[in-house]
């Protein structure tokens, strides 16, 4: 009973972790965030049906074992493309993909956003002084 894009964000956030793991994305960081927006149109009975992904934001630090940019690229392929489903996706998919080296400071990202997805699958709305992102500093 989970809305699509809750259930989108988790299978790509499950892609990512298991890519960490199993070593096919070993430079990939504990700390990837994703999220799905889906566009939806009312059938005849008035029921909400996806028509397609609007957008897939994926927040992805990573060691220095890698350059962002074939980063980008393998996450795009090899876990974005690999997981939603193809019938979704179409040539106005906007993939925002932020790979970025991993330097000690947490990336606020779409930290605030996240909770807001989490809860309730991207439905909920909120003005962003409670959910806003801090950069918390692990060396000091």
């Amino acid at each position: 009973m989970l809305p699509l894009t809750i259930q989108l964000a988790h299978k790509l956030s499950r892609a990512l972790d298991k890519g960490r793991q199993d070593g096919t994305f070993p430079w990939l960081s504990l700390q990837c965030k994703a999220m799905v927006a889906v566009d939806y149109r009312k059938n005849s009975q008035l029921h909400l049906c996806p028509v397609r992904i609007h957008a897939i934001v994926v927040d992805a630090p990573h060691s220095v074992a890698i350059e962002s940019a074939v980063a980008t690229s393998q996450i795009l392929e090899g876990i974005i493309r690999r997981e939603m489903p193809a019938d979704l996706l179409d040539e106005s998919t906007q993939f925002h993909i932020s790979t970025y080296t991993q330097t000690g400071l947490i990336h606020p990202g779409i930290t605030g956003r996240r909770i807001i997805v989490d809860t309730y699958g991207g439905w909920g709305g909120h003005g962003g002084g409670a959910f806003s992102g801090k950069v918390i500093n692990l060396k000091a």
